[in-house]
């Protein structure tokens, strides 16, 4: 076992440990009717944003995962300027203040952020679920299904924190959400996906599986985070709705048995 191998294990034992600690936290202050604060929250932003750009060098190399970034940010961070200004595509709504300074176009500079954690989670989702033997205007679609129903949770859970309002003159809803929204975020995530592609490639051959497939793992235990969230909150239709729309994609995760071939060829054959 080299030091770089051993350096990467511990990398993600200390993030998969930090991540189930905060959502413990998270969990049982809302249970208590305690909210954990904004400092605590922005932390583990923080960490994870640092886990996933150390996750990204490693696995895709500096230039793959550059072009990863600037390609989902700019697509996500035009819709979120057409939909704020116009109400097209998702809806017609504003955000808060509570998720920090804002960007041109009255968009929070977190949320191109959150667009490509959730993309990069969602991309090793459909990976580990289908293989990287996918066309990629499927392997893209896949993705933007995991992330639409990431949203059917989130956002009504986001609405009720006050992070973004929504206008109450919406007739078609689903959870109180506009009936455009998770569509849109289906085809902004796969377009954002289908042009991030190029970068896709995993440069090494000696990563453990469980390191290299631990943004999909993050994601489903969020998702159970979020489903207990949406139960507390009281619309736990939300979370069902959502939970069920990722189910097929677990089921899938854990009936493959050749996660061996999904790196890289090339990669393969140095190593």
């Amino acid at each position: 076992m080299t030091a770089r191998f051993r350096a990467d294990r511990r990398l993600g034992v200390a993030f998969a440990l930090i991540s189930v600690a905060f959502l413990a936290a998270f969990r049982a202050g809302n249970h208590l009717g305690l909210e954990v604060p904004i400092l605590v929250r922005a932390t583990y932003l923080l960490i994870a944003v640092a886990f996933g750009i150390r996750h990204g060098l490693i696995t895709r190399g500096a230039r793959g995962f550059t072009r990863f970034c600037v390609a989902v940010a700019a697509v996500a961070y035009t819709a979120e300027i057409v939909g704020v200004r116009s109400g097209w595509l998702f809806g017609e709504y504003a955000y808060t203040d509570r998720l920090g300074p804002m960007l041109p176009g009255e968009v929070p500079i977190a949320i191109p952020v959150f667009w490509v954690l959730m993309i990069y989670a969602a991309d090793d989702c459909a990976g580990l679920a289908f293989g990287r033997s996918l066309p990629a205007l499927w392997h893209a679609a896949a993705v933007g299904a995991v992330a639409a129903s990431w949203d059917l949770m989130i956002d009504p859970i986001a609405v009720a924190y006050n992070c973004w309002t929504w206008s109450p003159e919406a007739t078609a809803t689903i959870f109180g959400i506009p009936a455009t929204n998770a569509p849109s975020w289906w085809l902004v995530a796969s377009v954002a996906t289908y042009l991030a592609r190029p970068g896709d490639a995993l440069r090494r051959s000696d990563i453990e599986h469980w390191f290299r497939h631990l943004p999909a793992l993050a994601l489903f235990v969020a998702a159970i985070n979020n489903v207990a969230a949406t139960i507390e909150l009281g619309f736990p239709g939300a979370g069902l709705a959502g939970g069920a729309a990722l189910a097929p994609y677990a089921a899938a995760a854990l009936a493959r048995r050749d996660w061996r071939r999904d790196r890289n060829p090339a990669a393969a054959r140095a190593g």
